[in-house]
């Protein structure tokens, strides 16, 4: 793509530290919330685990 537009940047990036034992897993929002701990203190009476919004 350089030589087709030299201006073009291409980036990449992973949500888990190459090399560790995550590496190949998603990290999406949610998966990081509930691995961070955050989603053990939002939820309901029951239980029932939720994310957090933030806008």
């Amino acid at each position: 793509m350089s030589r087709v537009n030299p201006r073009i940047i291409y980036v990449s990036i992973k949500g888990f530290m190459p090399g560790s034992e995550y590496e190949d897993y998603p990290a999406f929002d949610v998966v990081i919330q509930g691995m961070s701990g955050l989603m053990s203190v939002t939820g309901c009476e029951d239980g029932t685990l939720l994310r957090s919004v933030f806008q």
